[in-house]
């Protein structure tokens, strides 16, 4: 190897690096929002953990019941300890908790009890399997990831920031 080489990488681990650290503060000024300091689906406080498709924070609870779901619904990261692409950061800060309920909860009824940090685990997992697989509550149950992302561009457009 020669010198130039070394340094070129060296430089680029560097940068690497360097990002990963903005990308986790970006999340951490996220989670300071007030409706991203509960988990989503049971508003347990301090979420770590974030589907990052669905542009949610989630609980570590919730978290390996989103895992169960699988990626083609959910793809779960943890805030802390997993690398995250600006990408996703850019998606994640757009949606967020208070614009998801838009998708995920717009045709929630008062009649439906909401899941809280003492919920049984069976009853928590088929109330987020209801509100992902099914699409329950969902605005539009035909909705793919593009037009998730679509609708939260258009959410930030029309919306005023949180």
């Amino acid at each position: 190897f020669s010198q130039r080489a070394t340094k070129g990488n060296m430089s680029s681990l560097k940068q690497k690096e360097k990002e990963k650290k903005e990308m986790f503060k970006r999340l951490e000024k996220i989670l300071q929002s007030p409706e991203n300091r509960y988990c989503f689906d049971c508003h347990e406080r301090g979420p770590k953990w974030a589907s990052t498709n669905l542009g949610i924070f989630i609980c570590m609870r919730c978290a390996g019941i989103h895992r169960a779901l699988g990626v083609h619904i959910s793809k779960v990261k943890s805030t802390t300890m997993d690398n995250w692409e600006p990408h996703l950061v850019d998606f994640i800060e757009r949606l967020g908790n208070e614009r998801a309920k838009l998708i995920y909860e717009a045709k929630w009824t008062a009649s439906v009890d909401r899941p809280n940090g003492q919920t049984m685990d069976r009853r928590l997992d088929s109330h987020i399997r209801e509100k992902y697989e099914m699409k329950r509550w969902w605005s539009d149950p035909s909705l793919d990831q593009p037009a998730i992302e679509a609708m939260a561009l258009s959410m930030m457009d029309s919306a005023p920031a949180p």
